[in-house]
């Protein structure tokens, strides 16, 4: 048995008078933040140089950064001397001294999200660096505002993979903070040392051939990133190792399979699996999980153990076989969609591996019906389609035990395996059979244009149907919208979290699951109302535009 672990410009304006803004303190220790919301850049001109005394102090550059790239001088390379990142304070005390937010926030000419400093520090903690968010009084679930100006109007915040411009400001060099009405203490701290996670079993499932993983849910309680596991699994009933291994992907949704995402975010809570090679019921075992904060199990890490037991099923006797064998037609597992497909001499096991279905073919050489026997012979390998070498025996093996239609199956090297530890499969009716053939090997989708809609301070926003016609769950969304009659670019973005309901506003939901039916929208500035556009929307099962992707156009007017 295989082991597996698996400055844009801003427009020159006069400071008109307004109310001294609410300024809040911030919250004292971090609960969550979330990645920062998803924001359209807008179409960029060259920064200005003429914004100078008597004009408007804060520019945001044309360029965007990392939060990791080197930005100190960036501000004075792009808008000249005198020029330098904006500080929190500097924001604070504009407002304090009758600064208009409305020209502020104009001036921002949809733009939301911007990178700044805070009392001349870039960094909150060692992974998190901060920004500025316009939340327009509404601050996200679980948001950790650091602090605010006009009730969650602007909001302080820190985070990690962040891409945004720089937020620059024309005056003098920060100097000592005079009653900023922040609590410092909440600031430039290291997170505690070492991270913290909560560890409980959750229960085993099967992954691809392998059908005991075991599964651990792991909720993060510290504000560290974690990017890395090690697994230690111990068979205490036979004083053995069960599992020993590493992984830089090991962070999954509930039923998913290794890999899984890199990182787990601070107070969030994911899945871990590893395979279990062959255990019997009522084995005790012992896990000891490491999760740490740099890739390779390196960095800050922290261990917790827990305790299970693997719960397995005593086998039940076969039907009789009236008129076929008892064996053959369609069988499938709901949880992972995988089906065995058995005629009278040959078996094609067939699921989803990798970035496409495996599907390996199986000379049926002997049968034995009354012990619920295959003896097999490996004939082909298919990986999305195409023919690949394998690294098992040829001769395998098989057992199963049918009752109320439903197969118990295991497949290996070894005569002959435990049926009761296999996986669970369904028959399928002939009419489920004709169905479920028909159903796309690949992600699909339909698409049509949905018609425009504002979304904060945005007047066009262009919406766009998407539905799921595929057994696969999307999880990221691209856009690109092009002005075909005047030949120009409206809008290029991607977003993990790009699924809205009917006139929503992104960010949105992250997944769009088969069969639903949701929409994905995207900011169009001073678009030609007589113009003809074109859409090209493509979704991928992954974040990030990774794994299966499939991509649809549309063209549209704006008098849909």
């Amino acid at each position: 048995m295989l082991r597996r672990l698996t400055v844009f410009p801003v427009i020159a304006l006069g400071v008109a008078t307004l109310a001294c803004q609410v300024l809040s303190s911030p919250t004292p220790l971090p609960t969550y933040t979330p990645a920062p919301t998803y924001t359209p850049y807008p179409t960029l001109t060259p920064e200005s140089q003429n914004n100078g005394p008597g004009g408007f102090p804060f520019a945001l550059t044309i360029k965007t950064f990392a939060e990791t790239d080197e930005i100190e001088m960036a501000c004075t390379e792009a808008l000249g001397g005198g020029w330098r990142l904006a500080d929190w304070l500097d924001i604070q005390a504009f407002f304090q001294a009758e600064g208009s937010l409305d020209a502020f926030l104009a001036a921002m000419s949809g733009q939301t999200s911007f990178l700044l400093s805070f009392e001349g520090e870039r960094w909150y903690s060692e992974q998190r660096h901060y920004f500025g968010e316009i939340h327009e009084h509404n601050l996200p679930d679980g948001w950790l505002s650091h602090a605010d100006i006009d009730e969650h109007n602007i909001d302080l915040g820190s985070w990690y993979g962040l891409e945004a411009p720089l937020l620059c400001f024309l005056g003098e060099e920060l100097g000592p903070a005079e009653d900023s009405g922040i609590d410092s203490s909440s600031a430039n701290t290291t997170p505690e040392t070492p991270p913290t996670f909560e560890l409980s079993y959750f229960g085993t499932q099967p992954c691809g051939e392998w059908p005991n993983y075991a599964v651990f849910e792991v909720e993060s309680t510290s504000i560290w990133i974690l990017q890395s596991a090690h697994f230690e699994i111990q068979d205490t009933s036979n004083n053995q190792s069960a599992y020993n291994g590493s992984n830089d992907r090991p962070f999954l949704k509930e039923g998913e399979c290794p890999p899984g995402d890199t990182i787990l975010p601070p107070f969030n809570t994911r899945y871990l699996a590893a395979n279990i090679d062959e255990p019997t019921e009522g084995t005790e075992f012992s896990a000891a999980i490491t999760l740490c904060t740099e890739e390779g199990a390196e960095g800050e890490c922290t261990t917790e153990a827990v305790d299970f037991v693997f719960e397995g099923e005593e086998p039940t006797a076969a039907p009789a076989a009236e008129g076929k064998l008892p064996f053959v037609g369609v069988w499938q597992n709901q949880a992972t969609g995988a089906t065995l497909e058995f005629s009278e001499d040959i078996f094609l096991n067939k699921f989803w591996y990798k970035n496409g279905y495996r599907e390996i073919y199986y000379d049926i050489l002997a049968y034995d019906i009354e012990n619920g026997h295959l003896d097999l012979l490996t004939n082909r390998v298919l990986q999305a389609g195409e023919e690949v070498e394998y690294d098992w025996e040829q001769t395998q093996f098989l057992s199963y035990n049918i009752a109320d239609n439903t197969m118990k199956m295991f497949i290996g090297p070894n005569p002959y395996p435990n049926a009761a530890a296999g996986v669970s499969y369904n028959r399928l009716e002939e009419e489920a059979q004709e169905a479920d053939s028909e159903l796309n090997e690949k992600p699909s989708f339909g698409l049509e244009f949905a018609g425009t809609h504002p979304c904060g301070n945005n007047p066009t926003y262009a919406a766009f149907w998407v539905k799921n016609t595929s057994q696969h769950t999307f999880e990221s969304v691209s856009l690109k919208i092009q002005d075909s009659t005047n030949g120009k670019s409206m809008y290029t973005g991607s977003n993990d979290r790009g699924f809205v309901t009917e006139g929503g506003c992104p960010p949105g939901e992250s997944t769009l699951p088969p069969g639903e039916r949701m929409q994905v929208a995207a900011i169009m500035r001073n678009p030609d109302a007589s113009a003809e556009f074109e859409a090209t929307i493509q979704l991928c099962t992954q974040d990030g535009v990774e794994g299966d992707c499939v991509t649809h156009k549309v063209t549209f007017t704006l008098d849909q």
